[in-house]
């Protein structure tokens, strides 16, 4: 009977909380005798959303975003002629491909949040729609290297915005803190505020200083390195949203056992993994011709 009411009576887990919300059913009560109410809210996975086959589609975008996206801009002016035109044919292929990939992963995001779908998906999914935003950004950005040049003043500016020197005398804000301040308790919240914003500023400075002088070392680097520097952060967020999905589909394994279905093969993910074989074809021809 149990089961029965389950199936019945909520069709859905948002038909559980509406009911419960309105004080028409007591969700202990239900959960304790339905156990059926777990796989409806949770689900047992999703292998046309985190199937074996897409994940491998996903760590593959990620690995092709950050060797199109920084490390692109990193090498790009290090080739002439033939080789550099075959590597912007390359990236024109890869962002055609990723453009294919991610926008019908959003239109279709946006339809699967509006049916109802367990937490599990919800979950899964604003990773997986951040995740192939910022993948097309860090790919579409290098594509403007052969057109933009940042110039003198563009450096010039970013080597003031980083200048040690220059962000560290605190010298005469102490002084004045310390005479408009009478209470001993606010100055020190006031101390430990600015110790906090010199630490934060060390850190942003230090890696900032270190990437830039990192993509420096390149030719033309007034070029590379702000959309150097943009791409590979991006790529970093793409990798960061890649890893929390996979940590995601791993605690969904364990709650679901050998009910979990997002291991089994399917016809879809055989598909979607061909969607990646003309970039890795003309890649390996690049380097076969290079």
């Amino acid at each position: 009977m149990a089961n029965a009411s389950c199936s019945s009576g909520f069709p859905s887990i948002n038909d559980l909380l509406v009911q419960a919300e309105a004080g028409q059913v007591n969700i202990t009560t239900v959960v304790s005798t339905c156990q059926e109410i777990c796989t409806m809210a949770w689900g047992a996975g999703n292998p046309d959303l985190s199937g074996i086959g897409l994940i491998i589609c996903y760590v593959l975008q990620t690995v092709l975003a950050f060797l199109l996206g920084p490390l692109f801009c990193m090498f790009y002016f290090s080739f002439a002629g033939e080789t550099q035109k075959n590597l912007e044919e390359l990236h024109d292929t890869f962002l055609d491909t990723i453009a294919q990939f991610s926008i019908p992963v959003a239109v279709a995001t946006v339809i699967r949040l509006h049916q109802n779908p367990p937490f599990y998906e919800i979950d899964f999914m604003h990773s997986l729609a951040t995740m192939q935003f910022l993948s097309l950004l860090a790919t579409a950005l290098p594509g403007l290297l052969p057109y933009v040049n940042w110039g003198a003043d563009f450096r010039q500016s970013f080597k003031d915005a980083f200048n040690f020197k220059k962000m560290f005398d605190f010298k005469d804000m102490f002084k004045l803190d310390a005479k408009e301040l009478a209470e001993f308790k606010a100055v020190l919240i006031i101390f430990g505020m600015i110790m906090a914003a010199c630490v934060c500023l060390v850190i942003v400075s230090g890696v900032g200083w270190l990437l830039w002088n990192i993509f420096g070392i390149w030719e033309r680097a007034e070029r590379v390195g702000p959309i150097g520097l943009m791409s590979l952060g991006l790529s970093i967020g793409t990798l960061v949203e890649l890893v929390r999905m996979e940590q995601i589909r791993t605690i969904m394994q364990h709650i679901a056992g050998p009910d979990f279905a997002d291991n089994q093969w399917g016809f879809g993910q055989v598909v979607s993994l061909f969607l990646w074989v003309p970039v890795c074809t003309q890649a390996i021809y690049c380097l076969l011709v290079s």
